[in-house]
């Protein structure tokens, strides 16, 4: 009859044991992200030096050869459920974007994503490609300086870039109507020289749940027609002049 207790003592204890090792395991797991942060990490699996960001907060690669994704410093985020993640290539001024809305414990596959900014997750992301309709074949650069988010230069399309991905332009809120936001648009040939300036205003139609484009006669981009694919993408159509 001892025995008997003695053994069941035993097993009650390792049982309490096997328990208290799953809390913890649970309670480790468990995301710290407050609802509006990010929190980034040094390594994968939510590991390594955690660097807090709020709704708001931003980080750019310093584009060097060691430092030119984000990557390079952080391989693991956690999401608050107020925030989400945007981020675009400001290395090379292309603004390729996407947008992350949950946690992600390895990061190592981005490419050549070099900045993120956490917004909230109702903010929508403007995109725009340049489309020559012209079939001139000759290599034609667009620049959009974006607005919404650090970037002391403009984002670029090339025409002979070999890529069709939708560039950033800026960040809208989408909770109400807001305020246009302006931006400038230059064309350039190969030799750097201006085919069009102009600007071009976003912003949000609460009503409609889409972004909407204007221009105004005067300061108009001449040779181009800009049309909307879709609630936050454009295609800027360059026509000629």
């Amino acid at each position: 009859m001892l025995k008997t207790t003695v053994r069941l003592i035993r097993q009650f204890r390792y049982v309490l044991l096997l328990a208290a090792m799953l809390v913890i395991c649970f309670s480790t797991a468990s995301y710290s992200a407050e609802p509006s942060e990010a929190i980034f990490y040094t390594k994968s699996s939510y590991e390594g030096t955690a660097t807090t960001y709020k709704i708001g907060d931003s980080y750019q690669a310093d584009c060097s050869d060691d430092n030119d994704s984000i990557n390079d410093k952080y391989l693991s985020f956690e999401l608050g459920s107020q925030a989400k993640v945007v981020a675009w290539q400001h290395c090379d001024n292309t603004g390729i974007t996407d947008e992350w809305e949950e946690s992600k414990p390895d990061i190592s596959n981005i490419e050549s994503l070099s900045s993120f900014q956490v917004t909230n997750s109702t903010d929508t992301i403007l995109t725009f490609r340049l489309v020559d309709n012209t079939n001139s074949k000759i290599p034609l650069t667009l620049y959009i300086q974006p607005f919404g988010i650090p970037s002391n230069k403009p984002i670029e399309d090339s025409t002979d870039d070999g890529k069709n991905d939708y560039r950033i332009i800026g960040i809208l809120p989408t909770n109400a109507d807001g305020e246009p936001k302006v931006t400038a648009v230059n064309l350039r040939n190969k030799e750097g020289e201006l085919v069009s300036t102009g600007s071009v205003y976003f912003q949000w139609n609460a009503k409609e749940d889409k972004a909407e484009y204007s221009t105004n006669p005067e300061t108009a981009p001449k040779g181009f027609k800009i049309e909307q694919t879709s609630t936050n993408t454009f295609d800027f159509r360059w026509v000629g002049l």
